[in-house]
């Protein structure tokens, strides 16, 4: 059995902003070229799969927060968090990998994203173990 050296958090979940592509309308989009129209609905369909990656990510973060207070670990709440874990990572690597992929899309159509000024809140010591450091060598 192990115990938790600190309380598991959550990251910051930062959010594509949508919303001035899905209050569009007929008479805006008329003004648009169709190839034009097809670039930018394949970006926007590219940021909806990312929301899935996102919410399923802050989700598996949400999981893993129940650990907290917990006194010991038992084999199968290990088996549990290191599940979780790899749900979190895998989510993570496919959003860097699709956000990869729409810059460069955005890049290509001439558009320069924008940050809000959320990464201040970012904290550095967020990914240091949560488990004994004799077991940091493990998967989890």
């Amino acid at each position: 059995m192990m115990r938790l050296t600190k309380p598991i958090g959550l990251p910051v979940s930062l959010v594509i902003r949508t919303n001035a592509w899905d209050s569009r309308d007929a008479g805006t989009m008329a003004h648009m070229p169709r190839a034009e129209r097809l670039e930018y609905g394949f970006l926007y369909s590219e940021f909806a799969n990312n929301e899935v990656h996102r919410l399923d990510e802050r989700a598996a973060w949400i999981e893993m927060n129940s650990f907290n207070g917990a006194s010991v670990l038992d084999h199968q709440d290990q088996i549990r968090l290191q599940g979780l874990i790899y749900r979190a990572r895998l989510r993570d690597d496919r959003i860097d990998s699709n956000a990869a992929r729409f810059l460069k899309r955005a890049e290509a159509m001439r558009l320069k994203p924008t940050a809000e000024p959320i990464n201040s809140l970012m904290d550095p010591q967020f990914c240091r173990s949560i488990l004994p450091s004799d077991r940091r060598s493990d998967p989890i």
